[in-house]
């Protein structure tokens, strides 16, 4: 797994004030099976009272950070360590459950104490246990199809999706669809390329 120093972290503790978007989304009682329109992440007013802190970035459930991104390869890994506040819950609305992440076309809900990471409109999911433990997680996707998952450096599922995903769109973290925060830290957050270039890292998100 592969390692990196962060420069710099963000404590997020100021709150949001959120407008919700569109039809609420196409949730289903268990996980929703369609994509749900990404203008749903980040709609709202800017953030004030950022401190920088080397641990990362703590979100207090009304706070997010994020990214745009375009022109992303489809051969990539995410890496990223996330520790929730709390132990999620497995019902379905606008508010819940919690969402750490929205990365592209890759999905990361809380469900109980574990992560359940969805891949654009495919109805596979994989995931990870130990939601409320420190989890280092990495997502490597080759050719926008093959998907292996790994939690602390040991494989957890490899998958081929029919359809291919990508990382053009938004990175959002400490917040999901429509009004699904998230209470948790998340730490050494980048996204590598094949090459093993550094396509995205943590210090490059904004707080809104």
């Amino acid at each position: 797994m592969i390692k990196s120093t962060l420069h710099m972290g963000i404590i997020v503790s100021a709150s949001l004030a959120l407008a919700a978007c569109g039809n609420g989304g196409n949730d289903a009682p268990s996980e929703p099976v369609s994509a749900e329109p990404e203008t749903e992440i980040v709609q709202g007013d800017d953030m004030a009272g950022v401190n920088e802190d080397v641990a990362g970035v703590s979100f207090d459930g009304q706070s997010l950070m994020r990214y745009e991104m375009a022109d992303m390869p489809n051969d990539f890994s995410v890496f990223m360590t996330l520790a929730s506040a709390s132990r999620g819950t497995t019902d379905f609305s606008t508010t819940t459950p919690q969402m750490p992440a929205v990365i592209g076309d890759i999905a990361v809900y809380q469900l109980d104490d574990s992560y359940s990471l969805r891949f654009g409109m495919s109805e596979e999911r994989i995931y990870v246990d130990g939601a409320t433990t420190s989890q280092d997680i990495q997502i490597d996707v080759a050719a926008g199809t093959g998907i292996t998952v790994y939690r602390n450096g040991s494989v957890v599922r490899s998958l081929q999706l029919a359809e291919p995903i990508d990382l053009d769109g938004l990175v959002v973290l400490g917040k999901g669809f429509q009004s699904r925060f998230w209470r948790g830290s998340v730490s050494d957050f980048r996204i590598v390329g094949s090459d093993g270039e550094t396509l995205v890292s943590l210090d490059q998100l904004e707080s809104r």
